[in-house]
């Protein structure tokens, strides 16, 4: 099996190439660079080529060089604050440069595509059915009407949309994976992420820390996030792809999740058992648009065999053991 990883060169991207190279499988990494690491494709020892997911042409003449059969499509612009204030770039990246691959899949006949969306589809819905003293996760592929409250949300519903109606229309095979907060680095510190913008990176480095709003309805008023470790998004990957045929249209779209609920100061308080002292914060104003809880039900995934291997202390501690081997 040879699969293009596009975004491969990227913190979720590298992690999931690296372990279908562990698999045996074939990757190659297709990344522009612009938030992607030109270092990642020699660390990983895999072919990379540079090229940009809204160039149909470079699409298809790399799918035809190796003889692609399956997507991994990560490629995408991510920051809902971003994107916010250049919709145009979410749009043009995400939603015109998918359409762009599954083109260029059709015209080289590439059938398989895993395409990594976002719980920012769920938007500030997800928020509604909380139980304050439930741990468990609740938020389930079909709970509730899709309102995501960013244009980066929205880019993302579409794509799903639009991939769906390719399936039914030219024949692809398609597994759609919902991702929650993934953190995290690899329990080796070979990778990690390396754009520190996100809670967990942030904690670690020991960075005065923004917490957006403290008035929510939550254990602590802080937001409630389903963390979930890079390496089980990347096992989540590997168990979707395996089963991309299935006939169980029901698997078609999957949370990535771990199931369990941590607000920001819970976090925090790890963070700094983790690290051996204390991270400075200060409350500011909510967000517009962040919910108050997003926390997966992962059942369906879970029901293929897979399950996180990591808890959210664990999920600290590979990120702080990487922050140090840098």
């Amino acid at each position: 099996m040879r699969i293009l990883v596009s975004g491969g060169a990227g913190y979720i991207g590298s992690h999931i190439t690296r372990l279908l190279k562990q698999k045996n499988l074939n990757p190659i990494i297709f990344d522009n660079l612009s938030t992607g690491h030109d270092d990642i494709p020699k660390l990983l020892d895999v072919p990379f080529e540079q090229g940009d997911i809204c160039d149909t042409e470079d699409l298809i003449s790399t799918f035809k060089k190796y003889e692609i059969d399956s997507v991994i499509h990560l490629a995408a612009c991510s920051e809902v604050g971003e994107s916010a204030v250049h919709p145009a770039k979410y749009y043009d990246n995400n939603v015109v440069g998918t359409i762009s691959v599954l083109r260029a899949m059709r015209m080289a006949k590439v059938k398989n595509i895993v395409f990594a969306s976002s719980c920012a589809v769920y938007g500030e819905y997800c928020g509604s059915l909380w139980y304050p003293n439930s741990d468990r996760g609740f938020l389930s592929e079909e709970s509730g009407e899709r309102k995501p409250t960013s244009p980066y949300g929205h880019s993302k519903l579409m794509c799903e949309q639009i991939i769906a109606d390719y399936s039914k229309a030219y024949g692809h095979n398609y597994s759609i994976l919902r991702f929650f907060n993934v953190a995290g680095a690899s329990t080796d510190n070979l990778i990690g992420e390396r754009h520190n913008i996100r809670l967990v990176p942030l904690c670690v480095q020991g960075a005065e820390l923004p917490v957006y709003g403290n008035d929510y309805m939550t254990r602590d008023g802080t937001c409630i996030r389903d963390y979930v470790h890079v390496e089980d998004v990347a096992r989540a990957v590997f168990v979707a792809l395996n089963n991309i045929d299935s006939p169980d249209e029901n698997l078609a779209i999957m949370n990535v999740g771990s199931g369990e609920g941590h607000t920001v100061l819970e976090v925090i308080k790890i963070v700094e058992e983790v690290i051996g002292k204390k991270v400075d914060y200060t409350i500011d104003q909510r967000r517009k648009g962040d919910a108050a809880v997003a926390v997966a039900n992962i059942d369906k995934l879970k029901s293929l065999g897979w399950k996180p291997q990591y808890d959210l202390r664990a999920i600290i501690q590979t990120a702080y053991n990487y922050m140090l081997s840098q």
